[in-house]
């Protein structure tokens, strides 16, 4: 069983849909990310092609 804040309400992954909108959701604040980002980027040269679902 997960355990939810009260401030943060989490929804299982249901479809595909859900999957892509995490995946992006995560990888775009990662991206962004002074320290995580820049080996990412250093990584992944094409984002489109790597996220196509």
């Amino acid at each position: 069983m997960r355990q939810e804040s009260k401030d943060t309400m989490l929804k299982d992954l249901e479809n595909r849909a859900d999957v892509y909108k995490l995946v992006n959701t995560f990888y775009a604040e990662v991206r962004k990310n002074d320290l995580v980002g820049p080996n990412f980027n250093k990584h992944i040269n094409n984002w489109p092609e790597h996220l196509k679902g």
